[in-house]
């Protein structure tokens, strides 16, 4: 009988252990930083290069619409 109350305790010793390691973790969990801007990043001069694209497509589809509209008003 004795044997079994020992690995009893064992076993809440150990379930007590491993609560206290968890709630010991918890308050790093909370403090994540906030990530860094992509800018700042590795990935930064990529992102400036497709926002840069992005903007020749807008002046090139203004463009384009200009001279569909010249295209329009010579044609009626």
């Amino acid at each position: 009988m004795r044997r079994y109350s020992s690995m009893g305790l064992s076993i809440c010793v150990t379930a007590v252990l491993c609560a206290a390691l968890v709630g010991c973790g918890s308050d790093e969990a909370g403090r994540k930083e906030a990530p860094m801007p992509i800018e700042e990043t590795v990935f930064g001069e990529q992102v400036r290069q497709i926002d840069k694209a992005k903007e020749q497509v807008k002046k090139m589809e203004g463009r384009m619409d200009d001279l569909n509209r010249q295209l329009e008003d010579a044609s009626q």
